[in-house]
């Protein structure tokens, strides 16, 4: 369950941790505006999206190993898969992650390199089960 919602902007500017100013050109007027990020929720967030790669991971390794992909096909399945669960998060978030965390980049690249090994484990362990005992 995430906390609060995936949004991690925050009106009160005493728990607030982070700030990034956004420079808006109105006609010859420049306004700065303070998103205020919690440390906090930010945090959450990257967590929660590390769990849900590595368990989509399990999930697609487990599934490559029944479809009995080998070599480099299996590993493109994992990318693909990896790919997939970044857009759902970015539907999760309504298309608008730097709303939710530091770096709209994190949505793919948050967890990457332990969803793989855990792809890799069940991918393995699956195959094995199936095409050889």
């Amino acid at each position: 369950r995430v906390h609060g919602g995936l949004k991690i902007k925050n009106k009160s500017k005493k728990k607030s941790k982070k700030k990034s100013l956004k420079k808006i050109m109105d006609g010859q007027q420049q306004q700065e505006i303070a998103a205020v990020y919690s440390g906090e929720r930010v945090a959450s967030n990257n967590r929660i999206v590390y769990s849900a790669r590595v368990g989509f991971s399990i999930i697609a390794g487990a599934a490559s190993g029944i479809l009995g992909l080998t070599g480099v096909t299996g590993f493109i399945f994992y990318f693909i898969a990896s790919l997939f669960i970044g857009f759902g998060f970015l539907l999760k978030t309504k298309g608008h992650p730097d709303e939710f965390f530091l770096k709209s980049s994190s949505l793919y690249t948050e967890g990457l390199s332990q969803g793989l090994a855990s792809f890799v484990l069940f991918w393995t362990l699956i195959y094995d089960v199936v095409h050889l005992f």
